[in-house]
């Protein structure tokens, strides 16, 4: 991996130039799409519109495009147009609402480029509020990135212009919190979460705590550093941090959807050799075009126990990204099971995306 930039408690990496196919970029208008997307990165061209909308929508294709038609400033300069979810109704709403004011220990950042997210369907599907989230209506977008127009004012360590990516679930900070103290804000129940019950980036602005910003290196654009601090930062994560993924050895990536794809990347960054799974051929096609081994592809049918004794293979470390039964028996031959899912609980279908470390015997 290239140099990392500690900030507030979080490591930032400059992941490599790879890394980027998880986006589908807005330029004048246009959008430019790669394929095997996972987060989508959208630039917010806004223009003056009043008109009411309400999405209902099934994939996160169908919701970036939706929003992306619709996503504008209002007329005045107070006010502004954002995308919310409404607890009660599982269409995203766009309501016109207050440009939200700087917090003193915070940042008001005007937003540049934000992603949707296949966990931006899954929130707007919640009918009932969790007891732990304050508002009845909040404004989506948990992948933004933008830049600083106003600083409060016992913030340190940045300006205005600066450009910031923003953590999503940055937590509270606090010493007597057990998840933020032992380095699991992204699980901490106190902290905002923006785009997740707090107001997030699917508007113009958005008003965050400081410990929420991420600089933005030079060399790395909005659309990048808006999926960077989720899609990238979950799969780096789970390879780097909780897998400890060495060079030379030998790693199976099950399910390479948008987490899954930037993993397989990380891990190739780690020097080492990366073994793919997943029922689709043409994601396993798109693939071997970022230097995946034709050999080290899992065939469509072919378990992948069958697969690593037919190869001879010793398996280091497997990271399921799908988090179903099928994965996780095929997996338990392993000596050390990454599981990094997105966890939804039946009661209040309140999701949490979380990586977890389950040793196996």
């Amino acid at each position: 991996m290239s140099s990392t930039t500690e900030v507030r408690g979080y490591e930032v990496a400059e992941f490599p130039r790879e890394c980027r196919a998880n986006t589908a970029i807005t330029q004048a208008g246009k959008i430019t799409t790669r394929k095997n997307v996972g987060s989508q990165a959208f630039d917010k061209n806004f223009t003056s519109t009043t008109t009411a909308v309400a999405l209902n929508v099934n994939s996160p294709l169908e919701l970036r495009s939706q929003l992306q038609d619709h996503s504008t400033m209002t007329s005045t300069s107070k006010t502004m147009h954002a995308w919310q979810k409404h607890f009660g109704s599982t269409t995203a709403v766009r309501a016109e609402v207050p440009i939200p004011a700087c917090p003193n220990d915070g940042l008001l950042i005007k937003i540049h480029a934000a992603g949707v997210c296949h966990s931006d369907v899954a929130l707007l599907n919640a009918e009932k509020r969790p007891d732990t989230w304050p508002l009845d209506k909040y404004t989506l977008g948990h992948e933004g990135c933008g830049e600083v127009v106003e600083v409060g004012s016992s913030v340190h360590g940045f300006a205005t212009g600066d450009m910031v990516a923003i953590l999503s679930v940055a937590g509270c900070g606090e010493s007597s919190c057990g998840e933020c103290s032992r380095g699991l804000a992204q699980i901490c129940q106190r902290g905002e979460r923006y785009g997740i019950g707090s107001n997030g980036s699917y508007a113009p602005y958005v008003a965050i705590k400081a410990r929420a910003a991420a600089k933005l290196p030079e060399n790395v654009s909005a659309e990048h550093g808006a999926v960077a601090t989720d899609a990238c930062m979950t799969a780096y994560h789970a390879v780097v941090g909780t897998g400890q993924v060495r060079k030379g050895e030998t790693v199976v990536i099950l399910g390479v959807g948008g987490l899954g794809f930037n993993a397989m990347q990380i891990a190739r960054s780690s020097g080492a050799r990366v073994i793919i799974v997943d029922k689709r051929q043409e994601v396993l096609d798109e693939a071997v075009k970022f230097d995946i081994a034709e050999e080290d592809v899992v065939p469509v049918g072919e378990g992948i126990v069958e697969f690593v004794k037919r190869k001879g293979l010793v398996v280091d470390t497997i990271i399921d990204f799908v988090g179903v039964p099928e994965t996780f028996g095929g997996a338990q031959e392993a000596g050390k099971l990454v599981y990094a899912v997105t966890q939804r609980h039946d009661a209040d279908k309140k999701c949490e995306q979380y990586v977890l470390e389950v040793k196996l015997s």
